[in-house]
């Protein structure tokens, strides 16, 4: 039973004081669609020499930087394997002509006569060591 003053439901609560609210239906959702996952830097270290890119009929592949030889780079179907392969043949290639040798430490002692030493570094070498 509703009465006479008040504006509401049975319960004598008014209707005023509740702001409306819509269901989730009916909620419009501004989605941004521009926004793009952020791209990973790949990986492997063959990336430094290759360069991506699409070809013709839309494939995406790989270039090598030093002599233009592309691959299949597909990121769902292919591997950097034959990336990796071709720069071991690769003729454009700049190897590194520092010799990686292992270099011995040798210990010399001072001059003086003192506890102290002097630290070097020398390198076995073959040719020299048959000569003396």
């Amino acid at each position: 039973m509703a009465q006479a003053g008040n504006k509401g439901s049975e319960s004598g609560a008014s209707d005023e004081s509740i702001p409306y609210t819509s269901s989730p239906s009916e909620v419009e959702v501004d989605v941004d669609t521009s926004k793009k996952r952020k791209t990973m830097e790949p990986r492997a270290n063959c990336w430094k020499h290759f360069e991506k890119f699409t070809d013709k009929n839309g494939a995406s592949k790989a270039k090598c930087k030093y002599c233009a030889k592309a691959y299949a780079a597909s990121t769902s179907s292919n591997g950097t394997s034959s990336m990796n392969t071709h720069l071991r043949t690769c003729p454009k290639f700049p190897r590194d002509t520092v010799d990686k040798g292992q270099d011995l430490i040798n210990f010399l002692p001072s001059s003086t006569g003192s506890k102290e030493g002097v630290i070097s570094t020398w390198k076995f070498d073959q040719a020299h060591s048959r000569k003396a």
